[in-house]
């Protein structure tokens, strides 16, 4: 919600209202972290992120998860406002794209069963 209202709903980025949002998020985020921590049958077993594969693979399936859901909102948008097209025609331009994500998922998958290995299918960014 301070994401959302800050800065455009009246409420400045410094505002009590969107600090304490902002304060209130990270007050949660640490009591579900200790709460699933004490929890005989936690949600997700914290234990889990001690796995260095376990961990690597959310933070990557959450950025990825970020950047894709971003550009399926903003892509439209963009289409909209900025090139003039209708509703209905940005959503019949993102067809290939999404397309192309849905191939690009069932083709990995499917290679990742035959062959086995997942890191061949990581991405190819030098360290």
């Amino acid at each position: 919600m301070a994401l959302s209202f800050g800065g455009t709903t009246g409420w400045a980025w410094g505002s009590t209202k969107v600090i304490g949002l902002f304060a209130a998020f990270v007050a949660f985020a640490v009591a579900f972290v200790w709460v699933e921590s004490k929890a005989p049958e936690p949600i997700l077993p914290l234990r889990l992120f001690r796995g260095r594969t376990f961990a690597v693979a959310n933070i990557t399936t959450f950025i990825l998860g970020f950047a894709m859901f971003g550009s399926i909102i903003f892509v439209p948008l963009y289409l909209q406002i900025v090139k003039g097209a209708s509703p209905t025609k940005s959503g019949l331009l993102m067809l290939p794209m999404m397309a192309g994500i849905i191939r690009h998922l069932d083709l990995d998958g499917r290679l990742i069963s035959r062959i086995g290995r997942y890191k061949w299918f990581r991405s190819p960014v030098p360290r």
